[in-house]
This record gives C-alpha cells, structure tokens and sequence, in this order.
C-alpha cells in the first residue's frame, strides 16, 4: 500500500467545512424551524404553519421554505405558499453586497380583505407592532441619499401566485380584485449602480421580464349598478428594462378580455427619459364591462359595442405631460345603446369608423382623415323641447373646469352610408316619423376656428316628402349659409297640431318650396323662399264637410332681412279659393266653432323668475322700437268663391259671390304715405255685378284706406229671408244697388254709404221667434218718395275680409239701423228731436247709494226729457226703481249709524266726515254702550265703527222702500217741478230678488 500524503492545508479546509455542515445540520436548520415561527409570532401576533422544515443546502447556500401558511385570527386563510427559495451567491463577499443567484417564490396564494370602514385583516398585524415596536424618530444626516436603493444582484426572479385576491367592500368605490395564476420571471436584477455614473436616476434594471397572469377579476361592489369583468391572458413581455435608462428598450403587452378581444401593445421605453413609443392594436375589444364600469355616469346601457383598432403613439410623461397618435384608426362596431329613461329611445350602428387619426397634445390638436357612419339607426321622441336622444346622452358633470387651452380639431370628410331615423314628436303623437335613408357628407370641419365647413344632406320623410340641405356653416358660431328644399310634404301629417286648435282637418295639400338661409350664432339672418301649397282642402270636424279649399297658393322672391326687419315678396298668387261660411242657427259661424279656447297656461317657478328677472338681450330696445318694414309688389286672387249660407233665420239665406278676381297692389310700410291700390271684381248670384276698389294704406300712423263697394240691381226677394225672420214681412219684389265708401282717416270710419231701393213691394206678414215688433209699413210709407224710391244714406260697417261679411246682411243692417234705432232706442230719438246733444242717456237717473235725493244734473237731464215728450203727446213715461244690494244697505247701515252718534248730542255730521276727535269720543262711548262686554282700548276708531255698523239690524223692507222711494222722486220731479201732467208717468213695482238691473238708479221706459 502506498500511503498518500494529504496536504495539511486541505485537512484543515475539510474539517472546518464538516464544522460548517455539522453547525447547520445541528445547530443552524433545528434553530431555524424553532425559532421562525417564534419570531413571526414575535413580530405579528400571529402564528406561522410550517409544513416542511425549513432546509438550508449546505452544498449551494440556498434557504428552502416550504408550505408556509398564517391565518387571521377569525381562522381564515391570511396567506399561504408552496416554496419560498433564497440562493445566496459566494459573491457576496467580494462584491460587498447581497448577491442572490435566484430567489423564487411559488404558488402563493393571499386574500386581504375589510372588515369594515377602518380595518383590514392585517389591521391586527400593524396595531400589534405599533404595540410592541414604537418608531423612533431618526434625524436625517446631510449624507443620506434619498434616491438610494439597497445594493443587491438578483440573477433569477420566479415569482407565480395561484391567486391574489382584495376585497374592500366599505370603500367609496367599493372593489374586489382576483388575480389568477399569475408567474412574473425576472433575470439579471440590479440595484448597483454602475461605475462612473453620477446619474440621479434610480440604478434599478433588469435583464428580461416576462409577467403573465390567467385572468384578472374585477368587480364594483356599489349597491347601484354592481359592476363585474374578467381580462384572461395578460402577458407583459421585455429583453431588458431600467428604470434611468435613456435608450429605448423593446416591450410589449397583451390582454385578452372575457369575450375574445385582444389589446395589442408593442413599445420602446426608455424610461429614464419618460419617453416611450410603440403601437397599440386592438381586436374586436369588448366595451359593454367599460360601460358597466362607468355606468352610473350614462343615462343609456350599452348592449353592444366593439372596437378595433390600430394606433402608433408617442407619449412623454415628463412635466408636462406630452402624447401623440399618428397615423392610427378606429372602428367602432356592432353598436346598440338603449336609454334607461324610456324603452323606445335607442341607437345602434353597423359601424363608425374614424381613419387617418394624429393627435398631438402639446398643441393640442387632432386630425382626422374621415369619419365614416355606416348603417346608423337612431329612435327617439320629444316632449315639447325636451328631447330623448340628448336625455340619454347626457353624462354627469363632474364640476371641473379646465384650464387648458381649447383642443383644436380638423376633420377632413364625415360622411354617412345607410341608416334612418324613427321619430315620435309630442306634437305629432299620431304621425311616426321615418327618415330614411339617410345620406349626409361633411367636409373641412374646423373647430373652434371660424372656418366654414362643407354640408349636405339628403333624405325621404315617411317614404313620401324629399327634403335636401347643402351649404356652408362655421361649427364654432353655427355661423354660415344653408340651401334647403321640401317638396311633396303633405299637411296631413299636421294634423295632430293643427287638431289642438281647430275641430278640423286638413284633409288634403302638399307643400312644396326652397329656402336659402344665412345663419349667425345659430339664429337665421335673412331667409329667401319660394313655393306653393297645391291642392289644398280644410275640413270641419266631425262631419268632414269642405270649408276652404284653393287650386294653388304660390309664393315668389320671397325675402325676409330679421336684423333690419324687412320682408319682401313679389308675389303671392291664389288660385281659385273657394270658402263656405255658414251662420248657423244658434247664430255662430261655422269658423267660429272651429277654434279650440286654449287653457291658461300655468307658468312654472323658472318661468315666473325668468319674466321677473329678463336676461338682457342685444339691441332688445332698439329692435322693439323698430316696426318691421314690409313690401309686398302683388297678391294676385283668381276666380275666388265664397259660398255663403244663413241658417239662423226662419227660412235659410243663401248667396254666392263667384269668380272674384283681382289684385291687390302695393302694399308697403317703406314709404311714408303710400298706398296699396285694389282692383277686385266677380258676381252675387252669378247676375248681380260686385266691385271692390280704392286704396289702403294698413301700415300708416294712423292706417289710411279709401274703398267703395258696389252692388248693382240685386234682386229684394232673395232677401226675404232676413226680412222675414226680423222684420216679420215677406219682400214680394223690388231692386237694391249699394254703393259702400269707407274712408279710414284719423282712426276713425267715415262711411258714405248710398242705398237706393226700387219698387220695394211688402208681401204678407209672418211670425217667428226673432221678429221684432216694427212699424215697417209706417216706415216705408215715410221714407219712399212718389216714385217709389227709398233712397236711404246709412252709416254701415261691413267688409268683405271679414269673415261676418255678407251681402244679405249688409242690407238688412241699412233698413235696420234706420228702423230699430227709432222704434227700439225711443230714448236717443226723442233727443235727437230736441236737438241730441249730450243726454244719449235719458232712460235712467242715477243716486248715491242709501239716498233718494236726485242730483243736480239729472235735474237738468229730466227738463231736456219732458221737453222731447211734449213734441210726441202720445208717449208715457213707466218708472221703475232699483237698488244695488250690498252698496245699499252698507250705506242705509253708515246712516243709522251716524244719526245714533249725533243723537249722542256732542258732534255733527262734519265731525263724521272729517272722523274728528269728537267723533272718536263718541264712537268709543257708543260701542261701549252696545258692548259692554268687550274691551275697547284695544280697538281703533274705525275698527269699533266697523262693528257697530256691521251689526246695525234693517227692517226687511228697507231696499224695497228705498227703490219706490227713489221712482217716486223721480216722478214728483216731473209732474210737479217741470209740469209733465201726471197721468203721462206712472210708477212700476220691482221685486228686488228678482231685479235683473239692480243698481242705485231708476230706469224708465217708453209706453
């Protein structure tokens, strides 16, 4: 045997190595699995499970913990882990730092969670140390860094986490957060910082970063609209970060969310410099959980919503903040909102997309390429002006103002392909509203800048009316030029507005016209037009009978200027109108049952304050101040007809005046003094030649007119009907001709009115409910001369554009107002026989109330009356007395009571009138008398005279008393003062209950 020489140095080096393993395996690791546990329960509170022993590897120096657990001292699981490995590199020593050749922890699984507004479960954990391990305060010595970070070399992080999980149910944003699966894989970490670098930046980088998570579990724990998603396959991805490098390093990122969509992300970084760059691509990327999330904020829910999209982005996060997109897009897809507020209010889109997107935050601007909306279909209603589609729209404020400047925005072309929209307008709740399809293009948005941007549109309104828009409109001031053209709109659909004020439908029309607008701060400036309404027919409600009806109302170089409030219009053209006015037998019109009475509206409290309040409006005064100035060159009227029926008479009237035709020339406000001219000409019956000429002037200060009418040979018998009904006498013949002049000057109408009735020829008498009692025959007797011929000069008001008008009528009121003015106001025409003057008012004498005493001036009245009586012998006088109850006997109260107060014998009646001071004396000593009950000092004067009055009892027959009291003065006044003998007036008894002209006065009537 040959005997080996072992080294003395090697013998020692072996012997202090199984030192090393006999004080790990004997003293260290037994230490180890004693003392952790004791040591965390010295540092928490809590107790450490260790499932395996701890192990240190005497061979690598590598520290293996494992199945670690703790739980929270209710029980529950705190935190648990599968492996906890430290490998402690021998570089430590030369390198003077930690130096770590991998640490790893796996499968940890950690739950925290709040137990209420305060308190997590490591709540206990911070309190107990807090307890045990007070901080001291450590002054900060001039050499402390504050951006260093412990030195250490970390070859290989392995970190992986079966799940994560947070709950804080008592947050303001309540949130549970689950992470599962997650494993992060670092290589090469350092906090050393390199050689020869004086760099401030943090000296922490890493070789390559690989963080992938299974799913991420959101959800909001808020009591409305809980919230909850999942994001499934996170990954995070880098060769090599450092947190001060200023060269751009590669990552990237990936999520997928719960539905298949994926969020691309591949940048440069160079994130001591804050710089990165890169491109984000998106993929069919669900938005309804980002909906959902902020869902409290919309007042819609988003069913349906996708977006793809690619992107290049620049961002530095330096102060300030800088970002850019460049040449990015986006498509917007598969969109279907539906509005919380009503279940018919929705939008949906086949797709929105936006391309040639670059954004630059620092100027700020965005650019966009085009905008293309594809398939858009949006339902909607209003009320009044509220509208639905805005309502759900809206998102809350959050109060915030910005202080940054205004982004810039140019988009170069908007355009839609498809779409419609259903419409249901408050105004029109019969009439759905299809707009479809849509075809709109907009070009060279600019916003805010004032530059005009491109419009035009087209569409079909419920398949039937064509409406058109093109123009210019600077978006920023709604500031530009609209051309817009309707044809074939029916009015029919208006009939639902037009139902609120008028039984009646609007049975047939179309309109059809071109309207050229400027606009200024979205309000029209000056409007041009021209068009027509064909074929239009109104009819009454319910029977749908026809009452206007025209061919054709054409309107040409229309011109409204609202800032200069100017109008002119060349032409407007009628053709062949036709009316029916009927008088029905209750005496209205069929026009006037038309109109529906409105209620008052009732104002609301911001309406009441507004009106209080008035917002000042620009030149308000000066527009107010300023009448509209008009000009209309013709309104031309073809073959009108007017169908006239009177129905309220015994036997009905009818008349037609056909094939008016005319201009009416002219018409202006412009200049002072000018007058439009009338022409009109047409036939009553078709026989009887109608003219209406002269001058108007309706715009004058005061408004001028001069226009005669002419009625030629008008056959008397067709107007036996007013005859009839009124006068109780059929016409058996006879010819009338009028000649009508009004003359408007002043304000006033002065009519020269010439009637001339021919061979008038009474037939029989009849009876009726509307003939008034008159002399007729007595009347025509007087007024024809030996000719046969009533030639009669009547003050007559009429016209034929009012909707009373009528030939028939007009005549009757001549005959009329020259017999039932004499036989049924015998009043005013016994003071025209003494000369008239200014006692139009014989028939009544007026008193004070409580008196009987007659003034002076009816005195005077009275003489002028017996005067008149004394040329018509034939003629008496019936009195009758009257009384207002509640003046009355107020004032029959205040006399019994001041004759109670002077018989007291210490004032008179200028101390009640003046309420002098004896007359305070003795009310007070007067109420204390009638009420000695009652405390007076704390009464006033008036308030005891009050009472006292108030309680003044009168004899039941005190009114009647004071009527017949009053008819008596009265006739005592004519027969013995002025001489009227008595048997020519006579007093008239009155029942004061059922007195339909009560009032302190005497009527009198002529018998």
């Amino acid at each position: 045997m040959i005997a080996v020489r072992v080294p003395r140095s090697l013998k020692i080096i072996v012997l202090i190595y199984l030192a090393y393993l006999a004080l790990l395996m004997l003293v260290a690791m037994p230490a180890l699995n004693l003392l952790a546990p004791k040591i965390y329960r010295e540092q928490t509170g809590r107790e450490l499970k260790l499932d395996k022993i701890i192990w240190i590897n005497p061979f690598t120096l590598a520290l293996n913990v494992r199945g670690a657990s703790s739980a929270n001292s209710d029980g529950s699981a705190f935190w648990s882990l599968q492996q906890l490995r430290v490998n402690v590199a021998l570089a430590s020593i030369w390198r003077r730092h930690i130096v770590l050749d991998e640490l790893q922890l796996t499968r940890l699984n950690l739950q925290i969670d709040q137990k209420n507004a305060e308190q997590f479960n490591f709540s206990e954990i911070l309190a107990y140390r807090a307890q045990h391990f007070p901080a001291t305060a450590q002054p900060k010595t001039k050499t402390d860094d504050s951006t260093a970070i412990f030195p250490i070399d970390i070859s290989s992080v392995i970190f992986s986490a079966a799940h994560i999980g947070i709950k804080a149910p008592y947050l303001s944003e309540p949130f549970a957060l689950d992470l599962n699966d997650t494993t992060i894989k670092l290589a090469d970490i350092t906090t050393v910082a390199e050689k020869n670098n004086d760099s401030k930046q943090s000296p922490l980088r890493t070789g390559a970063i690989d963080i992938a998570l299974k799913s991420i579990g959101i959800k909001l724990l808020r009591e409305q609209e809980p919230f909850a998603t999942q994001l499934k396959d996170l990954h995070i991805a880098s060769k090599e970060i450092a947190l001060g490098a200023t060269q751009e390093q590669p990552l990237s990122l990936t999520i997928t969310d719960a539905s298949g969509g994926q969020l691309n992300v591949k940048a440069n970084a160079a994130l001591g410099a804050k710089h990165s760059s890169g491109t984000v691509t998106l993929r069919n990327l669900d938005l309804v959980p980002a909906w959902r999330y902020l869902s409290p904020k919309f007042a819609f829910v988003t069913q349906r919503a996708a977006l793809d999209g690619d992107m290049q982005f620049n961002v530095n996060w330096s102060e300030p903040l800088h970002y850019a997109l460049t040449n990015s897009r986006l498509n917007l897809h598969d969109v279907q909102l539906q509005s919380k507020l009503d279940d018919k209010t929705n939008i949906a889109l086949a797709a929105l997309q936006i391309d040639g997107v670059a954004v630059d935050s620092a100027q700020p601007q965005a650019k966009i390429a085009k905008i293309l909306l594809r398939d858009f279909t949006l339902s909607g209603s209003n009320q009044d002006m509220q509208i639905s589609v805005l309502d759900m729209l809206h998102v809350a404020s959050t109060d915030e103002e910005s202080t940054s400047p205004p982004w810039q925005i140019q988009i170069d072309d908007i355009e839609t392909q498809g779409g419609a929209i259903h419409w249901q307008a408050s105004q029109l709740p019969d009439l759905p509203i299809v707009i479809a399809p849509l075809s709109a293009h907009v070009s060279h948005v600019l916003w805010p800048q004032a530059a005009p941007l491109q419009l035009q549109f087209d569409t079909t309104i419920n398949d039937t009316a064509k409406l058109a828009l093109q123009g210019e409109l600077i978006p920023a001031e709604v500031t530009g030029k609209i051309n817009g053209e309707v044809s074939g709109l029916p009015l029919e659909w208006a009939n639902t507005l037009f139902g609120q004020y008028m039984h009646a439908t609007l049975h047939s029309g179309q309109l059809s016209a071109r309207v050229q607008a400027t606009l200024e701060q979205g309000a029209p400036i000056t409007l041009q037009s021209e068009g027509s309404v064909d074929k239009f027919e109104l009819q009454s409600l319910p029977e749908k009978r026809k009452l206007l009806a025209w061919n054709q109302l054409q309107w040409k170089q229309l011109a409204v200027d609202l800032p200069k409030q100017q109008l002119q219009l060349q032409l407007a053209s009628i053709d062949q109108p036709w009316a029916q006015f009927r008088i029905n037998k209750g005496g209205t019109n069929n026009f006037q049952q038309l109109i529906i009475t409105q209620p008052a509206a009732q104002k609301s409290d911001a309406q009441k304050t507004a009106n209080k309040n008035p917002a000042p409006q620009k030149n308000a005064a000066k527009q107010n101040d300023k009448p509209w100035q008009l000009a209309i060159d013709t309104v031309h009227i073809e073959k009108a007809n007017l169908d006239f029926r009177d129905d309220s008479l015994s036997r009905a009237f009818r008349t037609n005046i056909a094939d008016f035709t005319g201009d009416i020339s002219g018409i202006s406000n412009r200049a002072k003094g000018e007058n439009a001219k009338v022409a009109l000409k047409g036939t009553v019956d078709g026989y009887a030649p109608v003219a209406l000429s002269g001058t108007i002037n309706p715009f004058g200060k005061p408004p001028a007119m001069k226009i005669a009418l002419d009625i030629t040979n008008l056959d008397l018998a067709t107007l036996t009907p007013y005859s009839g009904t009124y006068a109780g006498y059929v016409i058996d013949g006879g010819r009338l001709s009028v000649q009508l002049v009004y003359t408007l000057q002043d304000n006033r109408i002065v009519g020269t009115n010439h009637i001339v009735v021919n061979q008038m020829q009474l037939g029989p008498q009849v009876s009726g409910p509307k003939v008034m009692d008159l002399p007729l025959r007595f009347a025509i007797y007087l007024l024809t001369d030996s000719n046969g011929t009533m030639d009669l000069g009547v003050d007559v008001t009429g016209s034929v554009d009012d909707p009373d008008f009528s030939v028939g009528s007009i005549i009757w009121k001549a005959f009329r107002n020259v017999i039932v003015k004499t036989v049924t106001s015998p009043f005013r025409a016994l003071a025209n026989l003494v000369g008239g003057g200014d006692h139009d008012d014989l028939d009544r004498v007026d008193f004070t109330a409580g008196s009987d005493q007659i003034a002076s001036e009816h005195k005077e009245k009275l003489h002028t009356l017996v005067d008149a009586l004394n040329k018509k012998s034939a003629l008496k006088l019936g009195l009758t007395g009257h009384v207002s109850p509640s003046r009355d006997i107020e004032a029959l109260r205040d006399g019994d009571l001041s004759s109670a107060l002077i018989a007291l014998g210490s004032l008179n009646a200028a101390d009640i009138q003046q309420q002098s001071k004896n007359w305070q004396r003795a009310v007070a000593k007067l109420f204390g008398n009638r009420f000695p009950d009652r405390k007076s000092e704390k009464l006033e004067p008036m308030q005891m005279n009050d009472a006292m009055r108030d309680n003044v009892e009168l004899p039941s027959s005190a009114l009647s008393e004071l009527a017949n009291r009053r008819a008596l003065a009265v006739k005592q006044l004519l027969v013995t003062d002025i001489g009227l003998a008595a048997d020519r007036a006579f007093v008239k008894p009155v029942d004061i209950g059922a007195d339909k002209t009560p009032g302190a006065t005497v009527t009198m009537e002529v018998n």
